[in-house]
């Protein structure tokens, strides 16, 4: 709702505008009399040639879009005024030079019973884009597969979807993904959890046939009483491109959960630690399992990071030379002991912390626990006993750690990882063996 970041965009929207030859298909949200809209906007040689709001609003889960976005009737057009120009506004389809027509279902308005595309392709519509913010979860991106696949079917045209790859505010990983289909096919399934800032993925489309295909079909016939509002046709230049070739596939093969797992969670700690301006990462390493966990996949993130870009986009991303981006210089892990503490737990640690490479620290905490059971044991009269009170005790040796892991993230500004105990909500006898 900000009105900086509205006007922000429009800044870069006109800025892409002015430096873009080919048809370009950009994202921003736009102020409409009085209301906000999620929208694409095009531009093709130094001009805005229109734009075209979102017509489903998403609600479910994490998504609460109608507390920024009004949803855009359809068939609805109008015209918005951006710096000198109006530009056409609303539900438009754009048509180039040699007659190609293409239109959009902006993410959720695929997810829905009543798609956009249903009424893009009985307006002739040959490709159909969707420029998509969809988070990572366990299996989704088969059902993206599905309704790429299923709508280029059903609505007879080529369907090209791109998705957000990322991390945003430390919340969503977003995997990324672009799909191309024709004819029920998937052509192209491009990567997914990509450290780049962006991947390109082409397939050649048989326009003929696809529109051979909407003419032996009924369901294509349009209503003649149906007088499509001549404005919502946006005419553009270019042509497209004849390669002259076979139309070519290059499908990737659906990943396992676990390989899934890992990379969505290297990706979004690459991707919060380069956008935060961090130095890396701190964690308490109890010599379990959840912290252990991390600690691997803050290595496993190194890896991938190296793997895939070269030194100099290393540091262009993160501001770390190529050669400083190594696990003992962005994770520092720390095991804190008491008395109480265990040689297996200890060990454990150091062996964790060895294997991979990083920075470990040994710090003592039992002090700090006892300094806490004598102020607050003075200030209620208690004589602390396990048998009376285990939980307590149990609690201030793990709370107490935290204090000190946080100084050190602070003054090596780097991410402190902290793990949840899903034990402490769902059984609590686990609870007492927090160790």
């Amino acid at each position: 709702m900000s009105p900086h970041v509205q006007e922000k965009s429009l800044e870069m929207l006109k800025k892409c505008s002015k430096n873009t030859y080919e048809t370009v298909i950009l994202g921003l949200p736009v102020r409409h009399k009085n209301s906000l809209y999620n929208c694409v906007a095009i531009v093709q040689e130094g001009k805005i040639q229109g734009v075209v709001p979102k017509q489903n609003m998403s609600t479910d889960g994490v998504h609460y879009e109608p507390r920024w976005f009004r949803a855009w009737t359809k068939g609805k057009v109008s015209s918005v005024q951006i710096g000198d120009e109006k530009i056409p506004f609303g539900d438009l389809i754009f048509e180039l030079e040699d007659g190609i027509r293409f239109g959009f279902e902006i993410c959720e308005d695929a997810w829905v019973a009543e798609r956009t595309g249903a009424s893009l392709s009985k307006r002739g519509v040959d490709i159909i884009f969707n420029p998509s913010a969809s988070h990572f979860s366990f299996g989704k991106h088969e059902i993206r597969k599905d309704f790429v696949r299923e709508g280029s079917r059903a609505f007879g045209c080529a369907y090209v979807y791109t998705n957000l790859v990322g991390n945003e505010s430390g919340k969503l990983i977003f995997d990324g993904a672009s799909l191309i289909a024709s004819e029920g096919k998937i052509l192209q399934d491009g990567p997914r959890f990509s450290f780049k800032d962006s991947t390109i993925n082409f397939s050649d489309i048989d326009i003929d046939s696809l529109r051979v295909g909407r003419m032996e079909r009924e369901g294509f016939v349009s209503d003649e009483e149906d007088q499509e509002d001549p404005r919502s046709i946006i005419s553009v230049k270019g042509k497209s491109k004849d390669r002259a070739s076979e139309m070519r596939g290059n499908l990737i093969e659906s990943q396992k959960k676990e390989d899934e797992f890992e990379k969505a969670l290297t990706l979004g700690l690459f991707d919060y630690m380069r956008k935060s301006g961090s130095k890396g990462f701190v964690i308490s390493l109890s010599g379990g399992a959840d912290s252990s966990a991390c600690a691997v996949l803050v290595a496993s993130m190194i890896k991938r990071a190296k793997e895939e870009l070269r030194d100099y986009e290393i540091l262009k991303k993160t501001g770390i030379e190529a050669e400083n981006f190594t696990i003992e210089n962005l994770l520092t892990t720390a095991y804190q002991g008491t008395r109480n503490s265990s040689d297996t737990t200890l060990k454990a640690a150091e062996a964790v912390a060895k294997d991979i490479g990083c920075k470990h620290l040994h710090l003592d905490v039992d002090a700090l626990v006892e300094a806490y059971k004598e102020t607050v044991g003075d200030a209620l009269g208690i004589n602390w006993d396990w048998n009376e009170h285990d939980v307590t005790l149990q609690n201030i040796q793990a709370r107490v750690r935290s204090p000190s892991i946080w100084m050190i993230a602070n003054v090596e500004h780097k991410i402190l990882l902290a793990t949840s105990n899903r034990s402490e909500a769902g059984n609590r006898s686990l609870f007492y063996d927090w160790e």
